[in-house]
């Protein structure tokens, strides 16, 4: 049986605590503002598992530095691409929505990898490759391009840019408004002639059209790790169902973080 919730005892501990108790302990105690303020102060030089990120950056709010430096950023996607994606012996590693480069930067901390990754907005596409570089132990190939993933057949588009790294939006947000390039994920596939990847993703529901729109462009790819979003379109239920329909397993999930596995032919799963 394909386990479908988060099998890591923090997360496991996390779903037993009534969520008044945890959104306050987490917002009012431990990755407040206040904790931020002091980290950003004191300013140590990596975080608390040792890699190097900077938490004095004008990219990062204060509700984020705490999670940064506690390694609480972007924990449920990364617990499935340390168990789904860094025990295989895939050709690339593609992440669209790579924010401040901190799943990355596990990467190429971790092993030797041929990652590639997109970012739409330019602040946090030059502030990745930075935190990338400086964490790549394994002298890894990596490559980031400032765009984003459209399928309005445009060029470019309008990208909201956010005080957050980890908000961004299409279109006119109450943050800065940047022209960025853009392109369909097959434009990208093929351009880079990628073959045998893993996928990452989180664009804010832009999964949704890959999926729906461009199905081709995942017939290379073997795993995903994606936290998907309800749009105006589709529902999370309609493109789990649809990542199904397009021969993938769901391995795991937790909240809306999803692992997914091609599925194997018939006769050769162990």
């Amino acid at each position: 049986m394909i386990p479908t919730a988060s099998t890591t005892l923090r997360n496991s501990l996390s779903a037993m605590v009534p969520t008044p108790v945890k959104n306050y302990l987490v917002t009012k105690v431990f990755f407040s503002p206040t904790v931020g303020r002091v980290l950003r102060l004191v300013g140590p030089a990596r975080t608390l598992k040792g890699l190097r990120f900077d938490l004095r950056s004008p990219n990062l709010s204060l509700d984020e530095v705490a999670n940064l430096y506690f390694d609480r950023r972007e924990r449920a996607e990364y617990d499935m691409v340390r168990r789904h994606i860094l025990p295989l012996d895939v050709a690339q590693i593609v992440e669209l929505g790579v924010s401040i480069g901190f799943i990355a930067a596990h990467l190429v901390n971790s092993k030797k990898v041929s990652y590639f990754g997109i970012e739409a907005s330019p602040r946090l596409a030059r502030e990745a490759e930075i935190n990338i570089r400086n964490n790549d132990r394994w002298d890894s190939a990596v490559r980031i391009e400032n765009l984003c993933i459209d399928y309005t057949g445009n060029e470019h588009v309008e990208f909201g840019e956010s005080y957050n790294s980890l908000v961004g939006k299409l279109g006119r947000t109450n943050g800065t408004l940047v022209r960025v390039p853009a392109a369909t994920f097959s434009e990208i596939v093929q351009r880079l002639e990628l073959h045998d990847f893993a996928l990452i993703s989180d664009i804010e529901g832009g999964e949704a059209e890959v999926l729906f729109q461009d199905p081709e462009s995942l017939r290379g790819c073997r795993v995903i790790v994606a936290e998907l979003e309800n749009t105006p379109r589709f529902t999370i239920k309609q493109q789990v169902i649809r990542l199904e329909e397009l021969g993938f397993e769901m391995r795991e999930c937790f909240r809306n973080v999803f692992a997914f596995r091609r599925r194997e032919p018939t006769g050769t799963r162990q």
